[in-house]
């Protein structure tokens, strides 16, 4: 496979007196997804279309690489080697009579020898885990491995772009995780891949360009990670915003007033007879610190104990929260100062609790912020519009955060 963009150049396409799409210029790259959102009919499937070669344009050109989209025998011949299309139905498909004839139509259609088309089938079932399913009618299987089947006869002819038609749709969470496992591979390989959606979660996941269709015309295009980064932007297209930048805009809005507290020298939780050096907000809302989501227990009792033990209660304000999020993270800790607000997460150890208490009292007999000791550095993350990932600050960095 060799790395290719899709690029479309001013693509009009009709459906009888119906436009699909209209005037859409767009590149998506290779080793990148593009998420295709929009509202019902406004024109993602067509794109699609477009882009496959289903239907001859009424204007523009499509080029996959240095390819042009030609519609001649031959022309689309040679764009059935470049550009694959999973279809929105994967039973529209799957054809053969077992899975392993499936995957085999295609390479066979290329004329490849036996040996390389057996070879490809095997590597492709394999890593799309359905080589159990080798000699199971298609017919049998669940929407989920029907969808992996029809991607897995599709990339055993290696095209180096891959379009798929709402592929998450009707599908259950592991599955969809699955999925996106797979997609990212690909990506990673180098392959170019395309997609339509209406998940805007899994777009906020796994996309890198998102391009906003509406009424078969661009909208707005960009990187997914600013575009929908963007709430009120969302809104303007019709979209949803994703939950971690709705967690983002909820924390902003409760962390103004609590701001506005620690300036006013006041406690949002305890009432304190001295100014407080910092507030820690331990998040035991939602799943972040619920075992029975496979979290690691948050030592509730052991820190009220510890704190009051050590006298600190007058001094570092201790509240014991509803959800702070993302709930990816366990056990997110939120400390609000003067000089702003900072994040850590994943604190699984009860030697993670007690550096924290340790910190607190410490930075308390110093009478400023002290760096955050080694242990709880690397757990230290950004603000919730990005995926909370650990800090790469060294451990002995000033602990500072500004709210935006």
């Amino acid at each position: 496979m060799t790395a290719a963009d899709l690029v479309f150049d001013g693509v009009t396409l009709r459906y009888g007196d119906t436009v699909g799409c209209r005037d859409v210029s767009l590149r998506a790259t290779g080793g990148r997804i593009t998420v295709l959102l929009g509202e019902n009919g406004s024109g993602k499937s067509s794109v699609l279309a477009a882009a496959a070669g289903l239907h001859r344009l009424a204007s523009g050109t499509v080029r996959a690489g240095d390819t042009t989209l030609a519609y001649t025998r031959r022309g689309l011949a040679d764009w059935r080697r470049l550009v694959g299309l999973v279809m929105h139905n994967p039973d529209d498909q799957l054809l053969g009579t077992t899975l392993c004839e499936d995957v085999a139509f295609g390479p066979t259609n290329l004329g490849l020898p036996p040996r390389e088309i057996a070879a490809r089938v095997d590597r492709v079932l394999a890593a799309l885990d359905l080589e159990e399913l080798h000699d199971a009618s298609p017919a049998s299987l669940s929407h989920g491995q029907k969808l992996r089947a029809a991607i897995a006869g599709v990339i055993a002819m290696d095209p180096p772009v891959l379009l798929l038609d709402e592929p998450t749709s009707g599908l259950d969470t592991a599955a969809t995780t699955q999925l996106e496992h797979v997609l990212l591979e690909m990506r990673n390989a180098g392959r170019c891949i395309v997609l339509s959606t209406h998940d805007i979660e899994c777009a906020w996941r796994i996309g890198d360009d998102a391009v906003v269709l509406q009424h078969g015309a661009v909208a707005a295009a960009g990187a997914v990670r600013t575009l929908l980064a963007d709430s009120g932007r969302c809104a303007t297209l019709g979209l949803r915003p994703p939950t971690a930048v709705a967690v983002r805009d909820a924390l902003q809005a409760w962390e103004r007033p609590l701001s506005a507290a620690i300036a006013n020298e006041t406690s949002f939780s305890l009432t304190t007879k001295r100014r407080a050096l910092a507030s820690v907000v331990v998040c035991v809302g939602c799943c972040c610190g619920r075992v029975d989501r496979g979290r690691p227990a948050v030592p509730v009792d052991w820190l009220k104990a510890e704190f009051k033990r050590r006298k600190l209660l007058h001094h570092v304000h201790l509240t014991i929260s509803g959800c702070l999020g993302p709930c990816d993270v366990p056990n997110v800790v939120a400390i609000a100062s003067d000089a702003g607000t900072f994040y850590l997460g994943r604190l699984e150890t009860q030697r993670h609790f007690e550096a924290l208490v340790e910190w607190a009292s410490d930075s308390w007999t110093a009478g400023t912020l002290l760096p955050l000791p080694p242990l709880l550095a690397p757990l230290r993350f950004e603000r919730f519009a990005m995926p909370a990932t650990a800090a790469t600050a060294a451990a002995d960095a000033t602990v500072t955060a500004v709210i935006p």
